[in-house]
């Protein structure tokens, strides 16, 4: 049993108000102030903002831990890394590969998920390759890319413990309708992505069983005042929901003011799409196979296609409040509230909320992370 005492606790409709928070058995057990229980384990939090536990809903790695690398010690470092980062639940995003690694790297993470891991927990599984379009592949190895069919589909799913929770495909790849047809029963979240689609073709995918954009604006074609394409439909259609990526590289600050006017905090969540180099310093790394080149923290290929980017979701938080002038109330619904509702965890997670999980950060008014709780558990201390 925990109690946190003094702190400024997030409330998704009321803000920062201080408040205690006791914990017992996982669970968030009460939320008032001045609250007393003797045997429990004290965290003083005068002076400090505790919100809901941040939710990275699409990340290949960071800190050299790769996510498609068929080691649980490697997943459960990487779980240790996001959890110092504020971190606490997380969904490893699969690379396109050749069809045998996927399996091995779904296998991998179903049994981290069986295990637990010691930090930031796993809660699903993104596939993002191997159906896209190859001409907006960034740093998916072409020579992977496959046309997606019902039965790998299945497969894949069985492989993974039926822990798939968001499925990337280019919409304009041969029967795709019928594939999401076949699958709608399963709940996984169908995204368009790394596709040549234009407006029309978006709006079609939307009405056809897509409900979510993998890192809009990125590995699909660029917004035009004729064509507004994948990206424009996205920002037109009020019930999708989008990812951006919150360095300040991969999409323009003022692209991500414009969305999250247009669509509104409640469907954007930002993501760190970080890989690898994510905490090292600049070198040469490997990334879906090819080399990668880091300087200055931007990750590229060789030819100078972005790969990934190499930021922490803390980070990504800073930006948006003294970078971006989001306030700090918005940004935590979007790296929290929203990611949990897009994968369906809200039930669990997401807020600080009476019978939902313990996860929880404590932070610093200059938003470092000082403590992580992970299900009632303290995983990350500084």
């Amino acid at each position: 049993m925990k109690l946190i005492k003094n702190g400024l606790i997030f409330d998704s409709e009321k803000g920062l108000t201080k408040k205690d928070i006791l914990i017992y058995d996982k669970k968030i057990a009460k939320i008032e102030e001045n609250i007393y229980h003797e045997s429990s384990q004290v965290i003083n939090a005068d002076h400090c903002m505790v919100v809901p536990g941040f939710i990275d809903i699409h990340t290949h790695g960071g800190m050299g831990y790769d996510v498609m690398t068929p080691q649980e010690e490697v997943l459960n470092s990487l779980s240790i890394f996001f959890a110092s980062k504020g971190v606490t639940s997380f969904l490893p995003v699969i690379m396109t590969a050749p069809i045998v690694e996927i399996i091995d790297a779904l296998k991998n993470i179903n049994n981290s998920i069986k295990k637990g891991t010691k930090g930031a927990k796993i809660i699903g599984v993104n596939l993002e390759g191997p159906f896209i379009n190859s001409e907006f592949s960034g740093a998916h190895p072409l020579e992977h890319i496959i046309e997606p069919t019902i039965e790998l589909i299945d497969n894949f799913i069985i492989e993974s413990g039926n822990n798939i929770k968001m499925l990337t495909i280019a919409p304009e790849l041969a029967g795709v309708k019928e594939i999401v047809q076949h699958f709608e029963h399963t709940g996984i979240i169908f995204c368009a992505g790394h596709s040549a689609l234009d407006y029309t073709g978006a709006q079609d995918a939307f009405n056809s069983g897509f409900s979510h954009v993998t890192h809009l604006f990125n590995a699909m074609n660029c917004m035009h005042h004729r064509d507004p394409g994948l990206a424009g439909a996205a920002l037109e259609k009020e019930n999708i929901s989008v990812e951006i990526i919150g360095d300040g590289i991969h999409v323009s600050p003022a692209f991500i003011k414009m969305t999250v006017k247009s669509k509104s905090i409640s469907k954007v969540a930002l993501i760190t799409d970080s890989m690898v180099g994510a905490g090292l310093k600049s070198g040469k790394y490997t990334f879906g196979g090819n080399e990668i080149y880091i300087d200055n923290g931007i990750s590229k290929l060789k030819s100078g296609v972005l790969a990934g980017s190499t930021i922490t979701m803390i980070d990504i938080v800073k930006n948006m409040v003294n970078k971006f002038e989001f306030s700090i109330e918005d940004t935590i619904k979007m790296v929290c509230e929203t990611p949990a509702k897009i994968v369906g965890v809200y039930d669990k997670k997401g807020s600080l909320s009476t019978g939902k999980d313990g996860d929880i950060v404590i932070m610093d008014d200059k938003m470092n992370v000082l403590t992580t709780i992970v299900e009632g558990n303290i995983v990350y201390q500084r």
